[in-house]
């Protein structure tokens, strides 16, 4: 029984495949070449220290590792490119070669002569019996490493023996010429195929590498990333990016997508310049409607998705609709993944009520139905980037407008630029006000950060010491607070702050989710 064709995939087949083998040293030296290459595809190291270590015990016991795949690419730069055996390519050259690549030297990987096993820590360091592979892999440097120890013959003959499978071990390997110059439609279909060895890759590494191999002149997410970083409200995850794009296609974002965008379709530059659009469209809703100001700072992945859904189908939402909208979001974001739904089942729930069938105003009523309307108080608690409620937080921070202490113009201190900041550099745009040197809780709680220019080259404490009340109230910083900080206290003013902060928060949170306004269309509407 042979693989299933896909539907709509469209490939020429490969003009010549070779079968072929490489010792260990032989595909070294083509890496130190460059005649063998890793594409632009491929996804990054993945495999942590137990996976290379099993590589090499399978190695030094004689197991197959695999077979590599090789594009032998014609042209100018001819090479062979990795396909598929990437992780074990770039395992056997860290640990073989680059000794930069590795961990301080008691992290090299060792093996251990007395038990025959690969370990990367011996306990209590390495001792004559743990043979380091970098010394392995030449029989010279082996000869060498023994001399200067005294062992028995069968510690030894250990020794010798994986200095031989290391230099005469024979991996296997296929070398393939596409009948068609650029047509890279078997690759993908290969690709998709033989992911046989190391760590299965996860949905937005396979939408990347089964997409990305497009014809030049293509966009592909990777481009979309990169043009959303130049907008200046941040950049989205690459997985939560493939998610939006997705979206705007269907409602069910977790389906078999390998069909649906493959052989370099047009589907996929269709999807790509819908997403665009929807994502604009997100962003002008997500700052100035539902007051957040960076992509950084949406509290839940299955807002942000849905967002980009909503706006593809409803392009203009009215005034009131956008109310409502905004309504649904902050008490989804404060409720966050319903109860017996979890994260993925929330994200089906708000992307299927989002129907092609309802109007905008049938959309977000029905989205409204669906979520708690119950209010609930946010934890002002720890600085944790991963936390819903410290991205509310600091969305309520940001809403006050916060002003730069070291600016000064005719009209006073400047606003900071919240997206600017944030974008430039995350954890310079939020410093402690009492630095690293203050350790507890209260040094790593939210009421501990303020908003900062990272072009500001002065100490927070002392500017904000010496600043005006305007500008410490737009930091969220009154009177109690701003006490304790000209003292220098910053247990006491980290509790009057957060006192501070909770009550922007509550307030901010009740505008934006109007708990007990109705939510019945407005007359115009109807």
């Amino acid at each position: 029984m042979g693989f299933p064709r896909y539907a709509g995939w469209m490939v020429h087949g490969l003009e010549r495949t070779v079968a072929s083998n490489y010792t260990i040293e032989e595909l070294l030296v083509l890496v130190g070449k460059n005649t063998v290459r890793i594409p632009h595809f491929q996804r990054g190291q993945r495999w942590g220290p137990g996976d290379v270590a099993k590589l090499f015990d399978s190695i030094s016991k004689g197991y197959p590792i695999g077979t590599l795949l090789l594009w032998n690419r014609p042209g100018p730069e001819e090479a062979l490119w990795v396909v598929d055996g990437q992780q074990r390519i770039t395992a056997l050259v860290n640990v073989l070669l680059r000794e930069e690549a590795l961990p301080p030297p008691s992290r090299a990987l060792y093996f251990d002569l007395a038990t025959e096993q690969f370990v990367w820590h011996p306990q209590n360091g390495p001792r004559d019996i743990h043979l380091p592979l970098r010394e392995a892999y030449k029989l010279p440097r082996v000869m060498a490493w023994l001399r200067e120890r005294d062992l028995d013959g069968d510690l030894q003959n250990r020794a010798f023996k994986l200095a031989d499978r290391l230099r005469n071990y024979r991996v296997p390997a296929y070398s393939v010429e596409t009948e068609r110059e650029g047509d890279l439609g078997p690759l993908r279909e290969i690709f998709d195929r033989i992911n046989t060895f190391g760590k299965r890759m996860n949905r937005a590494e396979v939408f990347h590498a089964l997409t990305s191999l497009s014809t030049p002149g293509e966009r592909d997410v990777s481009q979309l990333a990169h043009e959303i970083g130049t907008w200046g409200f941040g950049t989205v995850a690459h997985n939560t990016l493939v998610l939006c794009v997705l979206s705007v296609r269907g409602p069910d974002v977790f389906r078999d997508f390998r069909t649906e965008f493959a052989g370099g379709s047009s589907r996929l530059g269709e999807a790509i310049d819908r997403a665009d659009t929807a994502l604009n469209r997100t962003i002008d809703f997500l700052r100035n409607d539902a007051g957040v100001p960076h992509f950084d700072l949406v509290p839940y992945q299955h807002l942000l998705v849905a967002l980009v859904r909503f706006f593809t189908i409803h392009e203009n939402p009215t005034e009131w609709e956008r109310v409502l909208l905004r309504r649904w979001f902050w008490r989804a974001a404060v409720h966050g993944p319903l109860p017996k739904l979890g994260s993925t089942g929330t994200m089906r729930l708000a992307l299927n009520t989002i129907s092609n069938d309802r109007s905008a105003i049938e959309t977000v009523m029905a989205l409204l139905d669906e979520f708690p309307d119950e209010r609930r108080p946010i934890e002002i608690g720890l600085m944790h980037w991963n936390r819903a409620d410290a991205k509310t937080t600091l969305c309520a921070i940001a809403h006050l407008r916060p002003l730069d202490p070291a600016s000064s113009n005719g009209a006073g201190p400047a606003e900071i630029d919240i997206a600017e900041v944030l974008t430039i550099d995350r954890k310079a745009a939020l410093p402690r006000v009492f630095d690293n040197s203050t350790t507890g809780e209260a040094a790593s709680s939210v009421a501990n950060r303020v908003y900062w220019s990272p072009a500001a080259n002065g100490d927070p404490a002392l500017e904000l010491a010496s600043a005006r009340s305007a500008v410490l109230e737009s930091h969220a910083i009154f009177q109690a607070a701003a006490d304790a900080l000209r003292t220098g206290d910053c247990e006491s003013f980290v509790r009057a702050r957060m006192g501070d902060i909770r009550k922007r928060v509550e307030d901010f949170v009740d505008a934006g989710a109007e708990w007990e306004r109705s939510t019945r269309p407005a007359l115009a509407s109807l």
